[in-house]
């Protein structure tokens, strides 16, 4: 479950075009009425897709960047310094030197339940041979029901240190953290600021 979103009228109507021109037969006489040979309404613009994960307009008192997750239906903060990547369906948050990696998810199964029982595939995409540090524990995460679990597992030829929790928000969220060097006490403190920030959009 590791880690994210988003004219066919002119060829079709080529494609009449060269047919009717390849036919021997010609086409019976037909007369329209001015109404009929009217120029046919222009076609509204496609929608455009607005993005379901964005950075809001307000900052926190120390200067950081709040983020808003639509769809998912949680909010947080982003630690000053850190990288933000975000697409329709999901974020990676990275640390200024990259030793720190988050992967922030909604999945498609809309079923919190079907998600927790089918994390074990999630994870694998992600980070392959993940060896899990014991069974995963249900818990709370800010009030929200989640599903935390942790462990090593191998990924760019190197191994790290992962842990991954299930949220149950508006919809179920799952949240990979991965680290391949020791964290060091600021790496530690912004993860913290990360997941105390972590609270469902009222």
């Amino acid at each position: 479950m590791r880690i994210v979103t988003f004219i066919g009228c002119l060829a079709l109507s080529g494609a009449v075009l060269l047919s009717s021109a390849a036919c021997k037969k010609p086409a019976p006489d037909q007369r329209v009425t001015n109404a009929n040979t009217a120029a046919p309404a222009s076609k509204p613009a496609p929608k455009k897709v607005s993005n379901t994960m964005f950075r809001t307009e307000t900052k926190t008192p120390n200067g950081e960047d709040i983020y808003r997750m639509e769809t998912g239906g949680i909010k947080f903060v982003l630690p000053k310094s850190w990288n933000a990547q975000p697409d329709e369906k999901q974020m990676v948050l990275a640390s200024e030197d990259n030793a720190l990696r988050i992967i922030i998810m909604v999945p498609d199964n809309t079923d919190y339940d079907g998600v927790v029982n089918g994390i074990s595939d999630e994870l694998a995409r992600f980070i392959p041979n993940a060896r899990p540090d014991g069974v995963a524990a249900r818990t709370k995460l800010n009030g929200m029901e989640a599903l935390t679990q942790h462990g090593m597992g191998d990924m760019d030829d190197s191994t790290v240190s992962w842990k991954l929790d299930v949220i149950k928000a508006k919809r179920p969220i799952i949240i990979l953290s991965y680290n391949s060097v020791e964290l060091d006490a600021p790496h530690n403190a912004d993860y913290g600021t990360f997941i105390d920030s972590l609270l469902p959009l009222s």
